[in-house]
């Protein structure tokens, strides 16, 4: 005869103590399988919580959610439903508003949001900025110093040769210049040092008739601006 779980041999009844040897020797080398080297601590933690397994499992399926139970999507949600299967909340799209890139004098002057906080809508506007008046312009002219960036000079430019409009050069080449100059006086003042920055000539120097070069100082005497 064998046990109706794990067909353990069950010793005869009356056998002999060889044949009782034998099947309690198969017994317990099939229990030795079975448990597969479960330890000892193991053993215990199963002695533990043995007694209370059942209420463990009752507790368990009394706080799971059954599959009823349904995950609605809320406003500017898509998405939810029971939890039969996997589910997937989305982000719904509310706004049909493209990207707005402005430059130059337009920018953004209003933004319009949704309920949930989407651009719904984004406004431009453009500035125009009126030419001065010629009040604006001598106010602003009138406060201009020697040699500020943006004001022009009457300059000799030391060693300039033959020069065309828009030609720079450092101030350290440039003198204060008069537009007269005699056999034995300069049309320039070193006096009072030359001017800083970068200048740009206004007109040109070196020339004569507008075909000859030469090194007369009227003729390296021009007006510049001062760009740096």
């Amino acid at each position: 005869m064998a046990t109706t779980n794990y067909s353990w041999n069950l010793p005869t009844v009356g056998g002999s103590e060889d044949t009782w040897g034998t099947q309690l020797n198969a017994n317990w080398t099939a229990l030795d399988t079975l448990l597969g080297g479960v330890s000892q601590a193991e053993f215990a933690t199963l002695d533990g919580v043995g007694s209370n397994i059942q209420t463990q499992l009752n507790t368990l399926t009394s706080n799971k959610a059954d599959k009823t139970t349904s995950i609605s999507a809320g406003a500017g949600l898509t998405g939810g439903g029971d939890l039969s299967t996997n589910r997937t909340i989305s982000h719904a799209d509310t706004s049909s508003q493209s990207s707005v890139n402005n430059s130059g004098s337009t920018f953004i002057q209003d933004i319009t949001l949704d309920t949930y906080g989407h651009v719904t809508g984004i406004g431009s506007a453009t500035i125009s900025f009126p030419a001065p008046t010629t009040a604006q312009v001598l106010s602003a002219t009138a406060g201009a110093s020697y040699g500020g960036v943006g004001t022009y000079g009457l300059f000799y430019w030391s060693g300039a040769g033959q020069q065309s409009p828009s030609a720079t050069v450092s101030g350290s080449s440039l003198s204060p210049a008069s537009t007269w100059h005699t056999a034995n006086e300069n049309g320039y003042y070193t006096g009072v040092g030359s001017p800083s920055g970068t200048w740009r000539l206004m007109g040109s120097t070196g020339w004569r008739n507008g075909t000859s070069a030469l090194s007369r100082v009227d003729l390296y005497v021009s007006v510049f601006l001062r760009i740096s």
